[in-house]
Order: structure tokens, then C-alpha cells, then sequence
């Protein structure tokens, strides 16, 4: 579990805070030239004869031009809390009995003031930039940079869920994390190039090339096999835009039926409609 955790945190600060999977599709078109050689028909010549009727002007029809209508891009985005778009208990089917787990103490300290503390892992978290600027020092520090600094993100926010009835198939815990940027363009391109499988290949993440329903403007299927060998859980994530918002839905489970992608994208349409009907602002 504590593996899981550890995934989880490098899912959130990479990536977000956890594509959606897009194959390459390129199709060759082959373009073929044929010279044809004629020879051109004469018309026969016309025998002219003279008249002494003036000839008779026929009406010029006049076409009225017709209007090209251009459609104004709709730069229209979405300025609501990240938050208020987190999936709910209500948006997993009901056998699972899923919940949010309670806060976890995970070690205690000294305070400077030599008070005891204890500090708790939650489970609903807010990742803001600066926040995600700190958690990450070091090697990775400069893709998270990057990432804040070519997306134009804002904010997001995390939670995470848990199975209670473990007779139901089901992914056993499953986070959503849903991300605001400045523009659609932000988002469209976090999922492109930020997603798990394009910022942290050594982690093991990588495209999932199945055929699966779409979802928003972007989408990417990812699935990780490399933590199953840690943590003996299997791994999956879609990750998805709508305007300028972009959701990461992250599931594991014991196995590959459990962390099936059709409850992960039922969620995920949940979210989806949400923002649909959120409220629109220039930008």
C-alpha cells in the first residue's frame, strides 16, 4: 500500500498532480500523374451572312454573391475551483461501497517549541504551483518548471477513494485529480506531452493501445507494469481535457479485471458532464 502512495505522490507532482490513448495513425497517399496526349477537334468553320436586323441584347443574369460565414473560435473558459469538480462516492457503482479513506498518521516530530506533532497522510489534497514547485527538487525539479511554465496551469486538486466490499470486481483504490489552466490550449497540451507516460518513462508508464471510448477534447490510456512488480498491484490512468481543465483518473488493483478501463471512464464522464455545465468566462 505504502508503494501505492509513493506512485501516487509522482503521479500528482508529474503530471499534475495523475493522456485517454492516442494511436499514430499516418496514412500514405500515393499521387499519381497521367500525361494524356490528344489531338484537339476543329470546330468547322461558320458561313458568315449579313443581316439587316439589329441584333437583340439579351438580359445579363446577375448572381447575387453568396456570404461566407467564419465561425469565431470559442476561447470561453471555465473559472470554478478545481475542486468543485472532484469525482464523489456517487459516481462509483454502489456494490464497490467506495469511501474516502480517513486521515493516517504517519510519524510524529518535535515542533521548535519541542511540541509533539504527528503528521497525517490525507486524502483530499490541494496542489497549487507552489506547491508542486517544492515537493519537487533535484533532477525533476525542471519538469515540473517546464510543465507549470508551457501549460499556463493554475491550480488543482486530489482526492482518493477505496473499495469497501472487496467481493466486488472492482479497482481497489482510485484517485481523480482534476487540473485549471489558462486556456484550452494549456490544457490540450498537458495531456499531450505531460501526461505519465511522457514525463516519467522510468517509473514505467506507458500507452495503453486499446480501443476505448473518447473522452473531451484529449484523451490518453495509460497502464504501468512495472509497479506491479512492487507493490503486486496493477496500474492503469486515463487522463483527459475539457476547455481548460484537465482530469487524471489513476486505478489499482490485484488484477487486470479488477482495474477494467470502462469504471474509470464511467467516472470520468461523470466529471466530464460537470464541467460541460460549469459556467463559461472570457478568458
Amino acid at each position: 500500500m505504502r508503494n501505492f502512495y509513493i506512485a501516487v505522490c509522482l503521479l500528482i507532482l508529474i503530471v499534475s498532480a495523475c493522456a485517454p490513448s492516442p494511436g499514430t495513425v499516418a496514412t500514405a497517399m500515393a499521387q499519381t500523374q497521367v500525361a494524356l496526349s490528344y489531338t484537339p477537334y476543329q470546330l468547322p468553320m461558320a458561313k458568315l451572312t449579313s443581316t439587316s436586323e439589329s441584333p437583340t441584347n439579351s438580359p445579363t443574369e446577375i448572381q447575387t454573391p453568396v456570404p461566407t460565414i467564419t465561425r469565431t473560435p470559442d476561447f470561453r473558459v471555465i473559472k470554478s475551483d478545481p475542486k468543485n469538480f472532484l469525482c464523489d462516492t456517487q459516481d462509483f457503482p454502489g456494490e464497490g461501497d467506495y469511501f474516502i479513506p480517513a486521515p493516517k498518521a504517519i510519524f510524529t516530530y518535535r515542533d521548535s517549541n519541542g511540541k509533539k506533532q504527528t503528521f497525517y497522510q490525507e486524502y483530499i489534497n490541494h496542489f497549487s504551483n507552489d506547491i508542486l514547485t517544492m515537493g519537487r527538487q533535484g533532477n525533476s525539479s525542471h519538469i515540473v518548471q517546464s510543465y507549470i511554465a508551457d501549460t499556463g496551469r493554475i491550480d488543482g486538486w486530489s482526492i482518493v477513494f477505496q473499495k469497501g466490499n472487496n467481493n466486488f470486481l472492482g479497482p481497489y483504490t482510485v484517485m481523480c485529480n482534476v487540473e485549471s489552466f489558462e486556456t484550452s490550449e494549456g490544457a490540450f497540451l498537458a495531456v499531450q506531452n505531460f501526461n505519465q507516460a511522457e514525463t516519467v518513462e522510468a517509473d514505467g508508464w506507458e500507452y495503453d493501445e486499446g480501443s476505448y471510448p473518447s473522452l473531451g477534447s484529449a484523451d490518453v490510456f495509460l497502464k504501468n507494469e512495472d509497479l506491479k512488480k512492487k507493490d503486486l498491484a496493477s496500474h492503469v490512468a486515463i487522463q483527459f481535457s475539457y476547455r481548460n481543465y484537465r482530469v487524471t483518473i489513476n486505478a489499482s488493483g490485484k488484477t487486470q479485471k479488477e482495474i477494467a478501463f470502462d469504471i474509470l471512464n464511467h467516472i470520468g464522464l461523470n466529471i466530464l458532464k460537470n464541467l460541460e455545465n460549469a459556467p463559461l468566462n472570457a478568458p
